[in-house]
């Protein structure tokens, strides 16, 4: 019997990922709304201003990673909840003009890379009627998220798989808790991993393993109230601003705080209180001024100059190694 609802699922993926996207045209395959998030309370959308649409997440954990992803200084794309082409399909990276006329190895499909890994049985297929006789149609894998990066030798991928904690790996969608696991389950789930993270290393994409504790919790909450400012326009000059900025660089490392300048702030460039938070928030979250991100950043506190940049502390997540 067909599978109407899966059926309709697929006609969704096809819809919003059969004609290959980038950038403020990306579609996720599933969106942050009623009836295709899993649970409404932990989903979020997040504008980001560089690309020009809200980024579609669908768990904390998952929220805390774009929010992290989007803050890198060599994040060119994030693209949210993508299909994996069951066929051979072209490399994603690829389709970004910056990377036309480079030969890059395309994705081989995630049937051939089941029938590799003898895994072919763990691969979803719906049952189809198309009008002739009943037939299996494989039903594409969507990843977590995939990071679109730039370095010094062009343009690279790095595939995110997010789970609650490490035991979220071991049951498909993170389910049930430990204890409850069947082993058909968890044999799903590796089988799952194993394709996902096959099909994209033979394109030269590496996988990480992302939880919820894999980035400080201050950290994130740091970049999050940042994020907020992100779109908040101010009347200043970009010389203006930058002028700004170095008034609150020189009280980094003293006692003072952001807000002790704010009247002498306002008289002098002639501003509102927000036009000097929007440019302090703003200039954190662009590392023109370089804080400890790792203890909170308030306006009304002082801040101290960070030892080591958090994008160093974890390179080995946006690394295009596979190590």
């Amino acid at each position: 019997m067909v599978n109407k609802r899966m059926k309709s699922l697929v006609d969704r993926y096809k819809a919003r990922q059969g004609v290959p996207r980038i950038g403020a045209e990306y579609q996720p395959a599933i969106q942050a709304v009623k009836g295709e998030a899993p649970s409404l309370g932990r989903c979020a959308r997040i504008f980001v201003p560089r690309y020009d649409r809200a980024i579609h997440t669908l768990s904390a954990s998952e929220t805390a990673a774009v929010t992290v992803a989007a803050a890198h200084p060599r994040i060119r794309d994030i693209l949210e909840q993508r299909c994996l082409p069951p066929l051979l399909d072209i490399n994603p990276i690829a389709l970004y003009p910056e990377m036309r006329g480079h030969r890059l190895p395309g994705l081989p499909g995630t049937l051939a890379v089941a029938e590799q890994c003898g895994l072919l049985a763990f691969h979803p297929s719906l049952l189809d009627d198309d009008g002739d006789e009943l037939s299996h149609v494989p039903l594409p894998l969507v990843g977590d998220i995939l990071l679109i990066l730039r370095d010094q030798e062009g343009l690279y991928g790095v595939n995110w798989t997010i789970k609650l904690d490490e035991s979220g790996f071991l049951e498909r969608q993170n389910r049930r808790p430990l204890r409850r696991q069947s082993l058909v389950s968890q044999q799903k789930a590796e089988a799952r991993l194993r394709i996902e993270t096959e099909c994209y290393a033979q394109a030269g994409i590496p996988t990480r393993r992302i939880t919820g504790i894999t980035f400080d919790k201050v950290f994130v909450a740091n970049l999050r109230m940042c994020m907020a400012w992100l779109s908040r326009p101010t009347r200043l000059t970009l010389v203006s601003q930058n002028e700004m900025i170095r008034y609150y660089r020189r009280i980094i490392d003293t006692k003072y705080t952001p807000l002790d300048l704010l009247e002498e702030l306002m008289h002098r460039f002639d501003c509102s209180r927000q036009d000097c938070l929007t440019v302090f928030y703003q200039a954190v979250w662009y590392r023109q001024l370089q804080v400890n991100l790792f203890r909170a950043v308030l306006f009304d506190a002082p801040m101290q100059s960070a030892k080591e940049e958090w994008y160093v502390k974890y390179s080995q997540f946006f690394s295009r190694s596979g190590k």
